[in-house]
């Protein structure tokens, strides 16, 4: 293990990310209520370095509005940051709210 990277973030209308790695594999990474883009470090360091496109959005929570914030709602706006960002076969990981949201989103695009 070559130990904590320094994660260098990128900005796409207002949500902050890291997109590290090449490949057509994608992994999208969304992390819990109270986490962080560090939270992934070392899965973003392990898998972009093995050939696997890493994305890990930060969950806009506190730029959306109060009384659309839930849990289909977030999906909605990072499955329209993926599509943004020319995303569309993406294997999905989330931490707890994260977890919740990839559902979401899965479920959503499924519709689609």
């Amino acid at each position: 293990m070559k130990g904590i990277v320094e994660l260098k973030t990128k900005e796409h209308n207002g949500i902050s990310h890291i997109d590290e790695g090449e490949g057509d594999r994608v992994l999208v990474l969304f992390h819990g209520l109270m986490g962080t883009l560090s939270n992934f470090s070392l899965l973003i360091d392990h898998f972009s370095n093995r050939g696997y496109r890493v994305i890990v959005p930060s969950i806009p929570i506190y730029s959306q509005p109060l009384l659309k914030l839930t849990v289909t709602h977030l999906g909605g706006v990072l499955l329209k940051f993926m599509d943004d960002i020319g995303l569309s076969n993406v294997n999905i990981i989330g931490n707890s709210l994260g977890g919740s949201i990839g559902l979401v989103c899965t479920k959503i695009a499924l519709i689609l």
